[in-house]
């Protein structure tokens, strides 16, 4: 399964569940002490399990561009050598920069989606008024049109897994 940056009017994908899962666990482990969301919660939560709403826009972009900043400085052997033993990772679909010296750079995928994101988002908005939620989606046929048709009232009330790192399901509205 193939998981992209959804926003405005692009779909970006970024990678494998693996791939999109390992940005954001480098960001707990590495940046937040194991405890997703507690130093970059636009990130940790509105990001990786629900949306980005138009206020958090901005917001989210100075957490991503201090969480590139801090990652930089992390080197990535030793850490990423254990994720891909104890994870569903098949190199061959992996879109990470596996040769990358640190960890910005491994992830350089997901932040230069997240940016193209952001800016059509942004952009979309000025232009047309109408707003188009940022947020990780399956970017395959059918799913990636199960989570355009998830009302957002799904993602506010979500427990556990975000959507995009379970097994897909069309939303509760179409069943």
């Amino acid at each position: 399964m193939i998981v992209g940056l959804n926003g405005g009017q692009i779909l970006k994908e970024v990678g494998s569940r693996f791939d999109v899962w390992a940005f954001f666990e480098a960001v707990a482990e590495k940046l937040e002490n194991d405890n997703l969301g507690s130093l970059f919660p636009l990130v940790g939560d509105r990001l990786y399990k629900r949306y980005v709403a138009l206020e958090e826009l901005e917001p989210t972009k100075i957490e991503m561009n201090e969480i590139k900043s801090k990652l930089l400085k992390i080197n990535t052997k030793n850490w990423l050598e254990k994720k891909i033993q104890f994870a569903e990772f098949d190199k061959k679909k992996s879109r990470l920069d596996l040769d990358g010296k640190n960890l910005a750079d491994v992830f350089k995928i997901f932040f230069d989606g997240f940016y193209e994101t952001y800016d059509s988002t942004v952009h979309f908005y000025k232009e047309y008024g109408d707003y188009i939620p940022l947020k990780i989606v399956y970017t395959d046929l059918p799913y990636y049109a199960f989570d355009k048709m998830r009302p957002l009232e799904d993602y506010d009330n979500l427990d556990g897994a975000p959507f995009w790192l379970r097994t897909p399901e069309p939303p509760r509205n179409l069943t």
